[in-house]
């Protein structure tokens, strides 16, 4: 049952990051084929060098969420299916190894640096 649960999540964390990938590249691809055309796309909140100050960091963060929030509710989304179908065991378990082979490399590449003669 286990195996069956996390199978499942691997499965949907990938159809999610895949279907991410393919609508990014399918959006840049349809942008790229309008300029080669010498069409540019407007910009939903555009930035003149008419728009005052305080509209400046207003307009940046409307048109990033307006870029991210597809990126952002992926990223939620596969957080969630890790949470939910991956052991958190697993999880534990796999990081705790990579982590003390770090921390040895770290502790070796320090001591390295310490040894060595100043000049």
């Amino acid at each position: 049952m286990k195996n069956k649960r996390l199978y499942f999540g691997i499965f949907l964390i990938v159809l999610l990051l895949g279907g991410l990938v393919v609508y990014e590249w399918y959006g840049a691809f349809k942008k790229s084929r309008l300029i080669e055309q010498g069409v540019y796309p407007k910009e939903a909140f555009p930035i003149t060098p008419g728009t005052p100050a305080w509209q400046v960091p207003l307009l940046t963060l409307l048109s990033y969420g307006q870029k991210a929030w597809l990126c952002l509710l992926i990223a939620f989304l596969v957080a969630g299916a890790f949470q939910t179908f991956i052991p958190k065991e697993l999880v534990i378990n796999i990081w705790e190894k990579r982590a003390r082979r770090r921390i040895s490399l770290l502790h070796s590449e320090v001591l390295f640096f310490l040894s060595a003669p100043a000049q």
